[in-house]
């Protein structure tokens, strides 16, 4: 089984974003902050379960998106991450490419546009393995 981990303040964001993943035939988990949505990285991967993917809003409470990225850095936790957000900033984008994140969607997004870069993620992994 494939785990997606939608972390994002907004009920229907996260809805809309569970209908469209469990589409493409991923088990899909949810956590409405930062703090929830590490919780959940950790225990998956404490029982060696793996997550293809991560869609991680960017302002979150509790913990922001940034906050979330670094902290898995610092634990060496390599997931791919497609960052969400609605104030998607150049300066934001440049942040995210130096700490490794590839994958940035401005809100409102297509599901069109969403699949496009759970494909680049695809890509990607194939090409590490």
């Amino acid at each position: 089984m494939k785990y997606a981990l939608i972390i994002d303040d907004e009920p229907l964001m996260r809805y809309s974003l569970r209908l469209t993943l469990e589409q493409y035939g991923l088990e899909v988990l949810d956590a409405n902050d930062g703090v929830a949505g590490f919780d959940i990285i950790k225990d998956l991967m404490d029982k060696n379960i793996n997550i293809e993917f991560i869609i991680l809003d960017m302002m979150l409470p509790k913990m922001t998106g940034l906050e979330l990225i670094d902290k898995l850095l610092h634990l060496n936790i390599h997931v791919p991450i497609i960052a969400i957000s609605g104030y998607l900033t150049s300066e934001m984008i440049d942040i995210l490419h130096e700490k490794g994140i590839d994958n940035t969607i401005q809100k409102p997004f297509t599901p069109s546009v969403l699949k496009k870069a759970i494909d680049n993620i695809r890509v990607s992994n194939t090409e590490k393995n």
